[in-house]
């Protein structure tokens, strides 16, 4: 019985209507000009209405990754607010898209140059 429930419920989850392709191209374009939060602001909703939807996880996951990335690559920006900021962003990516395979290796690079950064320290 409880098998046959969730064969229903997957089928149901699947009816739904996928991620609204113009929300996904407008965060896109946020993203593209360089306003995260924007991008975000348009995501998030629909990703909490629609938890399953696998492309408004990839789109979050991408736009924290590319959020990441303009605090590591930003040359105005002290190396002291880079990383930590950076790094929370790759987490978040990873935390909505565990596949993302990017954040994932820029989460373990930082962390390992983080680690490594504190041996050295202790010596």
């Amino acid at each position: 019985m409880l098998f046959r429930l969730a064969i229903v419920l997957l089928g149901a989850v699947s009816l739904l209507p996928a991620a609204d392709p113009n929300l996904l191209k407008a965060a896109k374009a946020k993203v593209e000009a360089g306003q995260f939060d924007a991008a975000v602001a348009l995501l998030e909703p629909a990703f909490n209405a629609r938890k399953h939807d696998r492309e408004l996880r990839r789109a979050l996951s991408e736009t924290y990754v590319a959020y990441g990335d303009h605090y590591m690559h930003n040359p105005q920006m002290p190396v002291f607010m880079k990383q930590p900021n950076a790094l929370r962003y790759y987490k978040l990516a990873v935390a909505y898209d565990q596949t993302n395979r990017e954040a994932q290796r820029k989460v373990e690079s930082m962390q390992a140059v983080s680690k490594a950064a504190e041996k050295s320290r202790k010596k």
